[in-house]
């Protein structure tokens, strides 16, 4: 090809349309050489892989075009060969090959991205996944730096040996940055090597992208753990508020943007501190199948050899919260995260509980007369799955309970809103949660309870399990007669009422499942789930519209942080029950004393008046009914007597209207207006001829009713029979008023429990107090007709006045009311006067302090020999940690710095409790049951039992090491200050 001189300068357009400019050839080299530059950078942050790829796509890439130059005598000079402007010899096509080596020409259109939310998504967590064990090397090396070991990475491994040379260029990396420490809006991070990739450079250098593949933003960790902190202690605390705080110091206005930016990068950061803590469980040996059931409450679980046997192995409690709803999707549209979380211990999988799914089919609400008559009857489906009252039989005792709770669920008409209605929850009596459950489109059915019981008989192979629930009584009959009825009953396991709920069931329930009656409760009320969900609903604002996998993992960090809370927790609540349990004792055996005194019995007619008061309550509403034929014949009869009555005297009225002088006169006779008279006596005539028809009706109904009951004489009102059904019919209204008045309070009751609720929504808390004002009325009103219905028995019974109805022991006297026997006032025996019940009550409150003691006394001496024993095995496991040079040694040694605090409050603590007066107990080692030498107390190797505690800390606060008394401090918590402004704010709206 031929050499062609020309006489033009050379210009390049670059660009086109209304934005293109002109560029010489020197122009052309300089953005030669700034193009080379930025490819070489993208090079140098490319993997040895990738880089490798490129090189034989260019070597093909070559061999194509051919090797040899067609113009070697041309030579093209670099920058400053020529003068700006200059005229040089080129080839011909010259213009063309430099524009295409300038520009490596690539359509600038705007991209159309075809990709759905849900691949965006995927593509994202892919990325993410792909740098994930470097991301979590990186923030240990970061949080936990070694001094002597270099940083890991893979450019510290042997297949990067062979790596070519690193080009001549900075690797540091500029970003801009939220840093609520040293807000600094801008970072410059450095990566040490071109086979790091950008992610883990930045979590090494504190910092953590918004994105794994080249962010616009990064987030200091130190940030998000400020961030997890806050939520750890405020559940509520939103991410839009913390974006809004970082926009409020940076001084820029606040994004959406911003909020999304922090709640992935939040998002990856608690993934990457959840694998830590997995890799710590791992190194403790505390990740065996559910090992955290199993160990985590160590009153609980960690038994001793020579302990005494208790009655009840396990105390748990169940119960199901709505709080923790989620909006479903609108339609078909489908969810744009399909992840599922999985790496949460508290859940159980959504297979075990699909399996009790047609174990128990519904029965339905039964409809009372106490219902609203205006209220549609509820249709249930053959195919309706039961809650957890419909799959015990039928039993009359427990009715009331059922419906009273089953009045007290929510309406279903919600449930198609959201696709989770909430959570169902186990715990055990100290707090620590056991398992949940998510509530799908649905309310409490049965599934969830016996999914729970299914894998507690699976779990703890002692059983003796006392399980709590509001409506136990009733699930105690499903649980017996579903698969798991052979396994339960085997176990010596129970089911029953918790305290606050159990107040509003019958009273043949509370004689029999109350856990002031039930052998071995001590003290335990049962209600642990209340106080649990009371916190947990700070959740539902920040959880009612994220993803699946999100608001799994915000209630796995709740309930985690949680259980760490009720850990150290656990002897201050062993050491306040061991107080309560000695005070009962000491108060209330005087006072018993002092009553039996008075009463002049002792504890032999204590046990008879025990006996009494359970065959009265079994036997209460148990005599023959009354013949409902009859009932319905001396209704008739009086309203035949009231309409024959309304008959006479309105002919009475009637003849009464004729004047004295009153003479026949035809129609149409002069003088007389017969329209006018006839206008007049007509509605006398229509008055008289109703009530003529109404008496002549129901004297046949009468009729028809005795000839076919053999009544051969209508009943005169000096009849026996009458008189007898009269009086039965009085107790009719009575028992009717009575069951109106104690369904009203009950109703007050859960309203009022609801009112306590802390995180409740204002406009609901105004609702429910505006409805306890309506209740408070309708109470009243059904108090006036009870004591109507109580002065017309024979004898009258007492009234009642609106004092003595609002108190909460009211509930209690509702089964001694309802006794009409053979006009025979039960409240007059001995055991039902009020000083003999209320010493009854108190013997019997003794009788759970002691077993409380007891309890005390063995969980106690459990928490001493779990915290000697941990304390063992943390030393063991650091030391071979740093033997190794572990990279989670720094991590390890963070946890058990924590632990080892908590459990010298633990030791403080119970140190002070063995000095309490009254103190029975024995705080010394022991050696767990199990162990697998005699030796060891936790089944670890390496893990000697000692008597003599070792020193867990060498320097502590002096108010641990003296023990901290915190009956010293007058403030209360924020919890019971919200309690009791609830309880405030109620008694002021009735107050108006």
């Amino acid at each position: 090809m031929g050499r062609a001189k020309t006489g033009r300068k050379i210009r390049c357009r670059v660009g086109h349309g209304g934005g293109s400019k002109y560029v010489n050839i020197t122009g052309i080299a300089q953005a030669d050489e700034r193009a080379a530059e930025h490819v070489a950078l993208h090079e140098a942050w490319m993997s040895v892989q990738d880089r490798q790829a490129l090189t034989e796509a260019r070597g093909q890439a070559s061999s194509a075009q051919g090797t040899t130059d067609d113009n070697p005598d041309v030579t093209m000079d670099g920058p400053g060969g020529v003068e700006d402007g200059q005229w040089v010899d080129e080839e011909e096509g010259a213009e063309v090959i430099a524009i295409r080596d300038l520009l490596n020409w690539r359509y600038k259109g705007r991209h159309q991205d075809t990709r759905t939310w849900r691949n965006r998504v995927e593509q994202l967590q892919a990325n993410w996944k792909a740098v994930f064990p470097q991301l979590v090397e990186g923030y240990l090396q970061w949080r936990y730096p070694r001094q002597s070991t270099s940083p890991p990475g893979p450019g510290n491994d042997d297949t990067d040996a062979d790596a070519p040379d690193t080009p001549a260029c900075d690797l540091s990396i500029q970003m801009w940055v939220f840093d609520v420490y040293t807000l600094v809006p801008e970072a410059t991070i450095s990566r040490p090597s071109i086979n790091m990739s950008v992610a883990e450079a930045l979590v090494r250098g504190g910092y953590l992208g918004t994105t794994p593949v080249n962010p616009s933003i990064a987030i200091s960790l130190r940030s998000l753990e400020l961030l997890r902190c806050l939520r750890l202690f405020k559940a509520s605390y939103s991410m839009e508020s913390y974006a809004k705080l970082l926009c409020y110091y940076y001084k820029i206005p606040y994004r959406r943007y911003y909020r999304a930016l922090i709640a992935d990068a939040f998002e990856v950061y608690l993934s990457v501190l959840q694998e830590v803590r997995r890799r710590l469980d791992v190194a403790l040996g505390r990740d065996g199948p559910n090992w955290r059931v199993k160990n985590a409450c160590p009153a609980c679980s960690y038994k001793l050899n020579d302990e005494p046997e208790l009655r009840w192995a396990r105390m748990v409690c169940v119960d199901g919260n709505n709080s923790l709803k989620r909006i479903a999707g609108i339609g078909n549209r489908q969810q744009g995260d399909s992840r599922v979380f999985s790496r949460s211990g508290y859940y159980l999988p959504r297979e075990l509980v699909e399996e009790y799914s047609n174990e128990v089919q519904s029965r339905g609400r039964t409809q009372t007369d106490d219902d609203d008559a205006d209220a549609q009857p509820e249709t249930v489906s053959p195919d309706a799955e039961g809650d957890p009252t419909d799959g015990g039989p039928e039993d009359e005792d427990i009715a009331i309970c059922t419906q009273n709770w089953k009045a007290a669920q929510e309406s279903k008409s919600m449930w198609g809103v959201f696709e989770e209605t909430g959570v169902f929850a186990s715990a055990c009596r100290h707090g620590l949660v056991l398992w949940l459950v998510d509530m799908v489109r649905s309310g409490e059915l049965a599934k969830y309870p016996l999914a729970m019981i299914s894998k507690m008989l699976s779990t703890f192979d002692d059983g003796k399990i006392l399980c709590h629930y509001d409506i136990g009584c009733s699930f105690e009959g499903t649980i017996r007669h579903s698969r798991l009825g052979p396994r339960w009953i085997a176990t010596r396991s129970r089911c029953g009422p918790n305290a606050f709920h159990g107040y509003t069931h019958n009273a043949k329930c509370q004689i029999r499942n109350h856990p002031n009656v039930v052998e071995g409760t001590g003290l335990e009320d049962g209600e642990t789930l209340e106080r649990i969900f009371s916190a947990s609903n700070g959740l539902a604002s920040i959880t009612r519209y994220a993803s699946p996998y999100r608001r799994r993992m915000l209630i796995h960090e709740f309930f985690q942080q949680w259980d760490d809370e009720k850990y150290a927790n656990l002897s201050t609540m062993i050491y306040n029950n061991y107080i309560q349990a000695l005070d009962i004792i000491d108060i209330n055996t005087l006072a018993v004393e002092e009553g039996m005194r008075s009463l002049k019995v002792g504890p032999a007619e204590l046990a008879s008046w025990y006996e009494e008061e359970s065959s009265f309550m079994e036997s209460l509403g148990k005599e023959q009914p009354w013949d409902t034929h009859a009932v319905v014949y001396v209704e008739k009869l009086n309203e035949w007597r009231l309409a024959r009555a309304r008959s006479a005297s309105v002919m009475s009225e009637f003849m009464s209207s004729l004047p004295p002088d009153y003479t026949y006169t035809a129609p149409g006779s002069e003088g007389i207006d017969y329209g006018q008279e006839a206008s007049r006596t007509r509605k006398l005539e229509t008055k008289r001829r109703y009530a003529e028809d109404r008496e002549r009706s129901l004297s046949v109904q009468l009729a028809d009713m005795e000839v076919k009951m053999g009544i051969e004489r209508r009943w005169d009102v000096t009849d026996r029979e009458y008189v007898e059904m009269m009086q039965y019919i009085d107790e009719r209204r009575f028992h009717q008023a009575l069951n109106n008045l104690q369904r009203l309070v009950v109703q007050r009751l859960f309203e009022l429990h609801k009112l306590n609720l802390s995180q409740t929504g204002y406009r609901l808390r105004t609702h429910m107090a505006k409805s306890l004002q309506t209740r408070c009325k309708a109470i009243q009103n059904a108090l006036k007709a009870y004591n109507t219905a109580a002065q017309a028995l024979k004898p009258p019974r007492p009234q009642l006045d609106w004092t003595t109805v609002s108190n909460y022991n009211f509930i209690e006297e509702f089964a001694l009311l309802q006794d009409t026997r053979d006009g025979e006032d039960v409240r007059r025996k001995p055991w039902a006067q009020p000083l003999a019940r209320e010493v009854m009550k108190q013997a019997k409150r003794i009788e759970r302090a002691r077993e409380e003691v007891v309890r005390c006394n063995v969980e106690a001496r459990r928490l001493y020999t779990h915290v000697l024993d941990e304390d063992a095995l943390f030393t063991r496991v650091l030391q071979e940690l740093q033997r190794k040079d572990d990279a989670l040694y720094g991590a390890v040694e963070d946890f058990c710095t924590r632990r080892r605090h908590i459990n010298n409050q633990h030791l403080s603590r119970l140190q002070q409790l063995s000095k309490v007066k009254g103190f029975n107990g024995n705080v010394t080692r022991g050696v767990r049951l199990g162990s697998v030498l005699a030796g060891l107390s936790d089944g670890s190797p390496g893990v000697p039992a000692s008597s003599t505690p070792p020193p867990l800390m060498s320097a502590l606060p002096a108010e641990l090491a003296a023990g901290e008394d915190e009956q010293a401090f007058d403030e209360e918590d924020d919890g019971v200050e919200q309690v009791v402004g609830a309880y405030v704010e109620y008694v002021s709206n009735l107050s108006r």
